[in-house]
């Protein structure tokens, strides 16, 4: 599925690659769809500080193919809607390795935060 594609459904996890070094594609960057071609996802801004975005599905794959993860229930976009609300209070720092998209989606380091883990 390509980016601008409707065939997602709300909650549903999605990615595109990244670009490595010398065009290797290394890392996968996921967010929450959450339906009207819109998307939830955690990021870092240009300062490092984790920031939580909700993007078109268009700006959310800059020009990359976008592609179905899992499958996730509308929960997980009420859930991630809800981190957006907030401001992403408990989301402003950023770890590549610890604290990062993968995390936001699937297994938050604080339970209350977890997006599918609490299904």
């Amino acid at each position: 599925m390509g980016a601008g594609q409707s065939e997602y459904t709300r909650g549903d996890i999605i990615y595109k690659y990244l670009n490595g070094i010398a065009g290797v594609t290394y890392w996968k960057h996921k967010g929450v769809y959450l339906g009207d071609n819109y998307v939830i996802h955690f990021t870092q801004d240009d300062n490092g500080t984790g920031v939580v975005k909700k993007d078109s599905l268009e700006a959310f794959a800059n020009g990359k193919d976008v592609h179905f993860y899992s499958r996730s229930s509308s929960r997980t976009a009420d859930k991630a809607e809800s981190i957006y609300n907030g401001g992403g209070r408990d989301w402003k720092t950023y770890d590549l390795l610890t604290r990062n998209c993968g995390h936001f989606v699937t297994s938050a380091p604080n339970d209350e935060y977890s997006l599918i883990k609490q299904q």
